[in-house]
């Protein structure tokens, strides 16, 4: 389940770079159009039609909670989507945007928090140890993979002049290397457990970022596709022992909720890595010295990457549960089947 999560942020940029060499700026938009016609028919065709029965009883949306959440997301969203240009993050388009949405969350998790599990996601979740720290872990990571994805084709166009499919080309590598990992992750973590596996994973790809932050106009091609492949190999493990270690203390029933918020935050931390990352291209590069922008961006993405690693040390060392789970209410504890051995 986690491998489209994990490859398509680093298919995405290469099949950005096919669709850029010969069709209009318009496609990266449009291509979603086939795309979902596509998605639709095959869901018609393959799932399970699973709706409940007329006579049985079934949620309401939680409709505040909806238009609550929607809006607080887009706002910060769009502020860290403005932190690029001159003056970063102190910029009234950054600053108003992002607040707006801050108090809209706010009021998001007081709503959430009185309707418990009526509401659009049970925020109660997060008192959960291991939802909680696979959200921070989510965060940073997502952190990670998109602000390098920003950075990789720049650096490979703007600063060695490659056009945008050869840049594309360039990051196959990377892609390789993810793909690869998904073959082993799952021995890997039974052998290792969840908490090393990541944790190495991250290392590695902090450690094949390292030359970027030193590269230059004239680096060899070689050198930095064989970085790139550690690299997408180092994120590959990363995602699937992170994303089950959060389900480890919850029962069933509750991780629909815990799933939407892995894929909330890691969003998130995504918007505001590539946030961070532009600003720091932007008011370190020069025209003379362009060099030094990717450089202090990339060292970013290193910290970055270097802070997802300590956050997965508080990941459970095993993906056995622990001998209670909790009923999303922190303060009652109830015994719970193992939702794997159903």
């Amino acid at each position: 389940m986690s491998l489209p999560i994990a490859l398509g942020p680093i298919i995405g940029p290469v099949l950005g770079g096919v669709v850029l060499n010969w069709l209009s700026w318009h496609w990266l938009f449009l291509i979603n159009v086939p795309i979902g016609v596509v998605g639709w028919v095959l869901a018609m065709a393959f799932i399970t039609d699973d709706r409940p029965r007329p006579a049985a009883g079934h949620p309401r949306l939680d409709l505040v909670g909806a238009v609550l959440l929607s809006l607080a997301l887009a706002g910060m969203l769009y502020g860290l989507s403005n932190a690029y240009d001159v003056g970063g993050f102190h910029r009234a388009d950054v600053l108003v945007p992002a607040l707006v949405g801050l108090a809209l969350l706010a009021g998001f998790v007081a709503w959430a928090r009185r309707r418990g599990s009526r509401a659009l996601i049970d925020v109660r979740l997060l008192a959960v140890r291991s939802v909680r720290v696979s959200s921070v872990t989510l965060t940073l990571v997502g952190a990670t993979l998109f602000s390098a994805n920003f950075l990789l084709p720049l650096y490979f166009q703007s600063l060695r002049g490659y056009d945008a499919l050869n840049a594309a080309l360039l990051l196959i590598p990377q892609g390789i290397g993810s793909l690869l990992s998904r073959f082993i992750v799952s021995s890997l973590v039974a052998r290792f457990g969840p908490r090393l596996t990541a944790v190495a994973g991250l290392l590695i790809s902090a450690a094949a970022t390292v030359p970027f932050a030193l590269a230059g106009t004239d680096t060899g091609l070689w050198l930095l596709g064989t970085v790139l492949f550690v690299r997408g190999f180092g994120m590959g493990v990363v995602l699937i022992p992170i994303m089950t270690g959060a389900y480890v203390d919850i029962a069933r029933e509750h991780m629909p909720h815990a799933s939407a918020i892995t894929r909330i935050v890691q969003q998130l931390g995504g918007a505001f890595g590539t946030a961070l990352v532009a600003v720091a291209l932007t008011s370190r590069a020069s025209t003379a010295r362009p060099r030094d922008g990717f450089d202090a961006a990339f060292w970013w993405t290193i910290a970055m990457t270097l802070a997802a690693a300590v956050a997965a040390l508080f990941l459970a060392p095993d993906e056995r549960p622990t001998a209670e789970r909790t009923d999303a209410t922190p303060a009652s504890r109830q015994p719970a089947i193992v939702a794997a051995g159903d």
